[in-house]
């Protein structure tokens, strides 16, 4: 393991940070059925093209440059905060709060989703909810170990979900 200037352990590497943030930001590539089928195979290809240039481009490279400017912890509350008051830096750490209740519980429910459309009878009636508690305690566990078991974590899942597209280019 590599060790940086003051004689610490790094925890992630490039290629688990890189995964982590992907299975944070997107979760997967659940729920683009939908736009297939709404918009076709062509225009579908144009908008996962463009939405990363002309959304998280510019929000990656404002977060770095305020990130490189400000460097604290605790991000877009502390950038508002310097920037507008404490008035609206609580605002922004409320709403962010929010924004993560809500976005972290469509991940229960998407994997309750699919499942139940596999096997019914695992989701039939309260398993459903028991699956979905489950799967949050498996996370928060997990979370426990640690940003290195996360990081690697996330490397072999990205390797698990693009493993039949690696089949499918294989048996083509």
């Amino acid at each position: 393991m590599r060790k940086t200037q003051k004689g610490q352990r790094r925890k992630l590497t490039v290629l688990s940070l890189a995964a982590a943030t992907y299975f944070m930001v997107s979760g997967g590539p659940y729920g683009m059925e939908d736009l297939v089928k709404d918009a076709g195979y062509r225009l579908a290809i144009v908008v996962l093209f463009l939405v990363p240039i002309f959304w998280s481009l510019p929000t990656g490279l404002m977060v770095g440059e305020l990130a490189a400017a400000m460097p604290a912890e605790g991000g877009f509350y502390v950038w508002v905060r310097r920037a507008m008051g404490p008035f609206w830096g609580f605002q922004e750490a409320w709403l962010s709060l929010a924004a993560s209740v809500f976005d972290m519980a469509i991940y229960p429910t998407l994997f309750v989703f699919y499942l139940g459309q596999r096997w019914p009878a695992l989701t039939a009636g309260h398993r459903g909810v028991s699956m979905a508690v489950a799967m949050v305690l498996v996370c928060m566990l997990w979370n426990l170990l640690g940003a290195k078991a996360v990081g690697n974590g996330s490397v072999m899942l990205g390797a698990l979900m693009l493993s039949p597209f690696a089949l499918i280019v294989l048996f083509a």
